[in-house]
């Protein structure tokens, strides 16, 4: 199991000021895409940048104390009672206002602390409640902000968030498809820079060991629509007369975990069927590493997918839809396979291929891992983006010049 070393704030502490502050949708012991990214990222750079960095993150149901120490990083947390509101993507400030509440007291939060930690440079994660406000309080204290797009923005654009994506100094996106994305929805071509995501290689500080236990296939996610998990229970099911042994490991919390434990009971998955619910990183991934394949069987608006970026490290194959920045990070015949979104039977075939030949999911396990080693590394995340801070921190402190005629 790996925890994560939490400090909490010792009375007499105060806010001290940071270069980078970091607004992300949610933070530990929440365990989303951008949280675990963010984690590891600011956690790296503390030890290896001359820059400092920090997390402003919002806070339900009494998950943190308002400053906390988290795997060497600190947080400050803001009240936000209603999670939906932070996923709401494309709603200007003023519905956000008129139908939450609370929003005002997110607004005045996040001002107190942003004043008083004086980041040079506001680099917002995902667009969110939360970063709506942040870049409220950061255009009127003139801090520049960095967008970082971690998914398709879709195509219903509220001009409020066209507009922060115009205005921020510059734009991340983690994949080819989320900067297509960007220039096509929001109009914006310049100052849009691809990198993609990193993760420290699991292996270096778990012992995972290569046994022979039942064959087991894993998902992992957010229990939501989108993610498709009933789209990938409804092909697994179609292998049980072929693989009667077979079992399914699906790890996450959402509102779809009621309908997708009935599904699995319609579906005479029962007995082959376990609902982790939230778990900690290494008990995730060593569910991955005991499985023959990990299925990503998202329908829309996947920017990068972690969970096969994880997968690789562990040298096993992904069966994945064909959607949003998958086919960029899952390698069709080469670290895996990519199905059409939605076809079923397709998918139950290409994760029939790896549960019927060792040889096949140990070969593609190889080749996925040593393209996550090339391309995929912490190292290399991190590097790309401190020195995307150091040039846009330059640029913000040359003055301008004015030439007298």
């Amino acid at each position: 199991m790996v925890s994560v070393p939490i400090r909490i704030k010792q009375p007499g502490e105060t806010l001290v000021a940071v270069d980078i502050l970091h607004v992300v949708p949610a933070f530990y012991p929440t365990r989303g895409g951008i949280e675990v990214l963010v984690e590891n990222l600011t956690g790296y750079l503390n030890v290896r940048s001359p820059r400092t960095h920090a997390v402003l993150a919002p806070r339900t149901a009494d998950e943190r104390l308002d400053v906390q120490a988290i795997s060497g990083t600190t947080v400050y947390s803001v009240d936000c009672p209603d999670p939906e509101a932070i996923r709401r993507h494309h709603q200007g400030i003023e519905q956000l206002a008129n139908e939450h509440r609370e929003f005002a007291r997110i607004l005045i939060r996040a001002r107190v602390i942003i004043a008083n930690v004086q980041p040079r440079l506001l680099h917002i994660h995902g667009l969110s409640a939360l970063g709506t406000a942040a870049s409220v309080v950061a255009k009127s204290l003139d801090i520049p902000v960095m967008l970082h797009i971690h998914g398709s923005i879709g195509g219903a654009l509220s001009q409020h968030m066209e507009q922060r994506i115009h205005t921020a100094i510059s734009v991340v996106a983690v994949s080819e498809f989320v900067r297509t994305s960007i220039q096509v929805e929001a109009g914006r071509t310049d100052g849009v820079h691809v990198i993609r995501n990193g993760l420290p290689d699991p292996r270096k500080d778990l012992f995972l060991e290569d046994v022979d236990g039942p064959m087991a296939v894993t998902m992992v996610g957010r229990l939501e629509k989108a993610k498709g998990f009933d789209v990938g229970l409804r092909a697994i099911a179609l292998l049980l007369p072929q693989f009667p042994t077979l079992h399914v490991h699906l790890v996450g919390v959402g509102t779809e975990e009621v309908a997708l434990r009935q599904l699995g009971d319609e579906l005479g998955l029962s007995k082959h069927l376990t609902l982790h619910g939230r778990k900690e990183a290494g008990e995730t991934l060593a569910l991955l590493h005991s499985s023959a394949c990990v299925v990503v069987p998202s329908l829309a608006y996947e920017g990068f997918s972690l969970v096969a970026l994880e997968a690789a490290f562990l040298e096993r194959p992904v069966v994945a839809h064909r959607v949003g920045g998958l086919p960029e990070t899952v390698l069709d015949g080469v670290t895996g396979t990519v199905v059409s979104a939605g076809d079923i039977p397709a998918l139950a075939t290409a994760i029939s291929m790896y549960l019927d030949s060792r040889e096949l999911r140990t070969t593609i396990g190889q080749q996925a891992r040593q393209r996550a080693l090339e391309l995929f590394t912490l190292e290399r995340m991190a590097k790309e983006l401190d020195e995307l801070y150091e040039s846009q921190l330059r640029a913000i402190s040359q003055p301008t010049l004015s030439v007298t005629p």
